[in-house]
């Protein structure tokens, strides 16, 4: 029974893996500093957005970090290699090779000295869930040229945490439970019923619940404590009392606010050990209704909404409505109109590499906090490069807008 129930349980590991890593998974690239791309990312702050901008990039050329990827667990199917100095850091994914016979990764940082950690996924051979830990494996590691480093990552060990699941109102008994470290270098999360079983490595962890509900337009992330593991640790969890919050998104000129989502967030803490829920209004909607179950307490409301036609001329903007916060101490209605959307501006230009070549594929996105008109908002939109190296988004006019440009390397 213990052979049939590791298997399954491995099953399960590697298959929810493949499934987070699709693109990654099974790649065949390079190894070494040999092939792919060696450019760092730009970045532009300040930009007033309140007429249209043109704002174009030049690439420049960073070091290649590279080498193997080894655990003391088992392969490492997937997870990210990052370089961190006192000012920024750069990432690369760990790629597993079925031909090569084990995993890779390979990055591209300015000239500096790093701080090297790997966040990996662990195979939760005794539990239920997933494992993912940061593992920090050099310092002062210097990079004034191509450099290949092979990583052996030793992780700690697991011990298993399980509970009974009970329920002090009519939430499901349903969904997902999650420990995580204040920091995010470490997390588990598995499936619950009546109970829940996974493993962790020794440390403090604010545990949640995740439960979706209202057919999958609603869902809710309740804080339950948090704990510090040193061993095998018994950890029930209550799931609390919830009241109906529910009413309308509304656009400007009274008409449904689709698509768009609402959430409402514990006003008393902050993430990732605070409670807030989450609802979605469909673009079908003929009303703009939302409905979403939360604990008694205080929230702040935030409404998320589309603006823009479509494609790279669309963009999200997120504002705080009034009254913020609100109370819920039982069954509560919260209505949001959304303020009228300033005009749109165009924010185009091309990203160049060394000597001029067009980088194919960046990403570009564009972010900012002071939008004309609207207090307590923020707008972002992005997209990727032409084969020409151009790009072109459309975002709510406003001021100091940030753009960021992300090559891909791979």
């Amino acid at each position: 029974m213990y052979r049939s129930r590791l298997h399954r349980n491995l099953t399960r590991s590697i298959f929810a893996i493949l499934l987070s890593f699709p693109l990654i998974f099974f790649s065949t690239g390079p190894a070494s500093g040999q092939g792919g791309g060696r450019r760092l990312p730009a970045s532009a702050s300040g930009i007033n957005a309140t007429v249209d901008v043109v704002r174009d990039f030049s690439l420049a050329d960073g070091y290649v970090i590279s080498g193997t990827v080894v655990s003391n667990a088992g392969p490492v199917f997937a997870g990210t290699v990052t370089a961190t100095s006192a000012t920024e850091s750069f990432s690369g994914p760990i790629m597993f090779n079925p031909f090569a016979g084990g995993s890779t990764y390979r990055l591209v940082a300015r000239a500096g000295v790093y701080a090297l950690s790997v966040q990996m996924f662990v195979l939760d051979q005794a539990g239920e869930g997933q494992v993912t830990i940061t593992i920090d494996v050099a310092t002062n590691f210097s990079v004034m040229s191509d450099r290949v480093f092979n990583i052996t990552a030793n992780t700690p060990p697991l011990f298993a945490v399980s509970g009974n699941v009970m329920n002090a109102g009519t939430l499901p008994n349903q969904g997902t439970v999650q420990f995580s470290t204040p920091d995010g270098r470490t997390s588990a999360s598995a499936q619950m019923t009546t109970s829940y079983n996974l493993s962790v490595p020794a440390g403090t962890y604010n545990v949640s619940t995740v439960i979706t509900i209202n057919n999958g337009s609603a869902n809710l992330f309740l804080y339950q404590s948090t704990v510090t593991i040193a061993g095998p640790t018994t950890q029930n969890i209550l799931l609390p009392v919830v009241f109906n919050v529910s009413g309308t998104l509304k656009n400007s000129t009274g008409g449904p606010l689709a698509p768009s989502s609402f959430t409402a967030g514990d006003a008393t803490r902050t993430p990732p050990a605070a409670t807030f829920g989450f609802a979605q209004v469909p673009s079908n909607s003929a009303t703009g209704s939302y409905a979403l179950p939360l604990p008694g307490g205080s929230y702040v409301p935030t409404t998320n909404m589309t603006v823009g036609p479509g494609g790279n001329a669309q963009g999200n903007l997120s504002f705080t409505s009034t009254p913020s916060p609100f109370a819920v101490s039982g069954p509560t209605t919260y209505n949001v109109v959304a303020p009228a959307t300033p005009p749109l501006r165009r924010i185009s230009g091309k990203v160049t590499g060394a000597g001029g070549v067009p980088v194919v594929n960046a990403g570009v996105s564009a972010f900012s906090s002071s939008i004309t008109g609207i207090p307590n908002a923020t707008f972002s939109a992005g997209t990727t490069t032409g084969a020409d190296g151009s790009y072109a988004l459309m975002v709510a006019s406003g001021t100091n807008y940030t753009l960021n440009v992300t090559p891909s390397n791979l």
